[in-house]
């Protein structure tokens, strides 16, 4: 049996840490749209939202947003033991995450004034940067999964 080339260890790691930021933002996004009452600067974030209807799009968009860090978390695992479908699995979880934080990013900068100390504003921007490079490099390299 052939061995194989050990997998990008750093980009196994930043698919496990965004499939924690993507789970825990997606559960945070679930609260919200059930109504539970939320820590003192989470309040203040989402009250910008503050419309009924953005809140309730927010709480179903929410599953996917969980699902999505979910098994983000598990295909970084499985990309440590080499497994191909880990590779096609992040492949697709990368290009879910690209398309839902560069629309929001894009959307930030053409609002007007940036609100650079605004914490969703970093993490949707560094999660596009790691999904998009992400997503390139897998690409690249993916001879080393077959």
């Amino acid at each position: 049996m052939a061995d194989k080339k050990q997998s990008s260890t750093i980009l196994n790691l930043l698919v496990i840490i965004i499939g924690v930021v993507f789970a825990f933002l997606g559960i945070i996004q679930l609260l919200t749209g059930f109504g539970l009452v939320l820590p003192t600067w989470l309040v203040s974030v989402y009250a910008t939202l503050g419309d009924p209807a953005v809140l309730a799009l927010i709480g179903a968009a929410a599953w996917t947003t969980a699902g999505i860090g979910i098994w983000a978390i598990i295909a970084g695992i499985f990309l440590f033991k080499e497994e191909e479908w880990a590779m096609g699995q992040t492949l697709v979880i990368l290009s879910l995450m690209a398309l839902n934080s560069i629309p929001w990013v894009i959307a930030e900068f053409m609002s007007g004034a940036v609100n650079w100390a605004s914490l969703f504003l970093w993490v949707y921007l560094v999660i596009a940067l790691v999904s998009v490079v992400g997503f390139v490099y897998l690409l690249i390299t993916s001879k080393r999964y077959h």
